[in-house]
């Protein structure tokens, strides 16, 4: 979408008509991850909507399946500082599909994002479009009551002046009163 698309249409225009953007409910599931510690992980232990990597969870004594984590085990000072982990095959296939999928969550809200803006383009035009109606049909429908000619014509009525059951009518009706 076009910056300029973004400030009128999503800024500017919903102050001036007076809308603001529907609010709609979370329905983003609640999901419990279970480390392979036996220890659950709470939306609440998630820092900032994302999932806790493995340096920033709780300091445990070891996982029951890959063992202590590399700190807990004393190493001989003659190991490389930044030597690359090796995980079986089973883990790295693990973790690239995690990757995966997290990488096409990633684009879908991205693309649910766009989609949203777009509706709400979309309701910002029509809000538009029925004030310009309104207006429209407003000026119009004052316009044709004004310029109708019976509101600034004073002389009597022809039928008044011609018709005797008009004549007989006026004078009955000034008789009663």
């Amino acid at each position: 979408m076009a910056p300029w698309v973004k400030r009128v249409f999503l800024h500017l225009l919903p102050r001036l008509l007076l809308m603001r953007r529907p609010a709609y409910p979370d329905d983003t599931p609640k999901v419990m991850v279970r480390t392979c510690n036996g220890t659950e992980l709470q939306p609440q232990d998630y820092v900032g909507g994302r999932c806790p990597s493995y340096d920033d969870l709780p300091h445990y004594s070891g996982c029951r399946i890959h063992g202590p984590k590399e700190e807990d085990v004393v190493t001989p000072p003659m190991v490389e500082p930044h030597r690359r982990l090796h995980f079986c095959p089973d883990l790295q296939r693990a973790m690239e599909s995690v990757h995966y999928i997290a990488d096409h969550t990633r684009r879908y809200e991205d693309q649910m994002s766009v989609k949203e803006d777009w509706k709400y383009v979309a309701m910002v035009l029509d809000r538009l479009f029925l004030w310009i109606f309104s207006v429209a049909v407003l000026v119009g429908t004052c316009g044709i009551i004004l310029h109708a000619p019976t509101l600034y014509d004073t002389r009597e009525p022809i039928d008044m002046m011609m018709s005797e059951v008009a004549i007989a009518t006026f004078h009955h009706h000034r008789g009663l009163t």
